[in-house]
């Protein structure tokens, strides 16, 4: 009989019995289930193994988003996890903006504050965490005054805005705010964190 037979004689009744049964049916006795049988004679593949563990490796890692969309919990903290970002970038620019005023006559724009070094070469270009960054001088008081907006890329999250004050705010869904409007929208509420 080799290993990869499913049954075997019960060791009182000789009744075939499957090797991962606990109770012989016909004598009732106990047994202790037989190992599993594995490939080339007990020994696994190193290869294989391998292989496996690589695509089972990429699956969890691939299919972060398909979880999040099954699984409520998990989309919600993968939106918070991005918002967090988002306000640290956006904390960022703020800490760029006043270097920037030092030795400048007007507030800068994204792309002038990349070039401080302050922030990595993502959020320099507009872009990070899922969230696409604007900042620039409000046209009114271009010396005194600036904002920066934190809109998100995708359907769902809240757009965030902060402005030379350094308050936080935000709105659910996406906002588009230029440089020549000066006051911030009324249905804007206060980022409390």
């Amino acid at each position: 009989m080799s290993g990869m037979d499913a049954t075997a004689p019960c060791p009182r009744c000789s009744a075939p019995v499957l090797r991962v049964s606990r109770r012989c049916l016909t004598c009732k006795l106990a047994l202790a289930p037989a190992p599993v049988a594995e490939a080339e004679g007990g020994r696994l593949n190193g290869v294989a193994l391998v292989l496996a563990i690589a695509v089972l490796v990429l699956l969890c890692v691939g299919t972060g988003g398909v979880v999040a969309l099954l699984f409520p919990e998990a989309r919600a903290l993968r939106d918070r996890l991005r918002e967090e970002a988002a306000v640290e970038g956006l904390s960022t620019i703020r800490a760029a903006q006043e270097q920037w005023r030092q030795d400048h006559p007007i507030y800068g724009t994204i792309a002038e504050l990349g070039e401080l070094g302050q922030f990595d070469s993502e959020l320099a270009s507009g872009g990070r965490s899922g969230y696409t960054f604007h900042t620039y001088p409000l046209s009114a008081d271009p010396g005194q005054r600036w904002r920066a907006i934190a809109t998100p890329t995708g359907s769902s999250g809240r757009t965030l805005v902060i402005d030379e004050q350094g308050a936080v705010f935000y709105r659910e869904g996406r906002l588009e705010l230029g440089p020549e409007q000066a006051e911030l929208p009324a249905d804007l509420q206060p980022l409390l964190r």
